[in-house]
């Protein structure tokens, strides 16, 4: 499930015998797998575009969007 990021499988098992009961406590477990996991993906996201924008005013005037003297030391490495 966790290789694939397909969450949808479900027992989809009713019933009041143990089997049936595993089958829903298992569905409740990929209910919360699948949430921890969007909300994973988010973060790294966010996460992401934070470290590109301070890539971005690091090397970049913000007024201007010109190459800032940092840019210009890496450009000359």
């Amino acid at each position: 499930i966790r290789r694939r990021g397909d969450y949808s499988l479900r027992s989809g098992l009713l019933g009041k015998n143990e089997i049936s009961a595993m089958a829903r406590n298992f569905d409740s477990v990929l209910d919360v797998l699948q949430l921890r996991e969007d909300a994973l993906d988010k973060e790294l996201m966010e996460r992401r575009r934070a470290e590109e924008q301070l890539a971005y005013i690091a090397h970049y005037d913000t007024l201007t969007g010109l190459p800032n003297r940092h840019a210009f030391n890496d450009r000359l490495k």
